[in-house]
């Protein structure tokens, strides 16, 4: 407090001391919540990053999954495949041995 506002604060019958453990109460005051608002500012900022870390792998991980859905389908679209062309080849070979045997059968007659 400046000696102006002492002088004044007398002048008006206030109690200078009082006056002074106030004036510097709140200054304390002032300075934590500054302090605090630089804490918190911070613990934000922390916190945003983390945030955007997370939707980061978040998006991978959505990205993996549907790479690992595409590949399941492609798999089961092939092992599809795979068994018609097993089944056309046995049924072909099936046909092919019925015709052997007829005709073999027709050679020994």
């Amino acid at each position: 407090m400046s000696t102006l506002a002492a002088a004044q604060a007398l002048a008006e019958g206030l109690d200078f001391d009082a006056l002074s453990v106030k004036y510097n109460d709140l200054q304390i005051l002032y300075e934590t919540s500054e302090k605090q608002q630089e804490a918190l500012r911070n613990e934000i900022q922390r916190v945003r990053s983390e945030l955007q870390a997370a939707l980061a792998r978040a998006s991978e991980q959505e990205l993996q999954k549907q790479n690992v859905i595409i590949q399941y389908e492609t798999s089961t679209l092939n092992e599809r495949k795979l068994s018609d062309q097993l089944a056309t080849i046995a049924s072909d070979l099936t046909s092919f041995k019925g015709k052997k045997r007829k005709q073999a059968s027709f050679i020994f007659f």
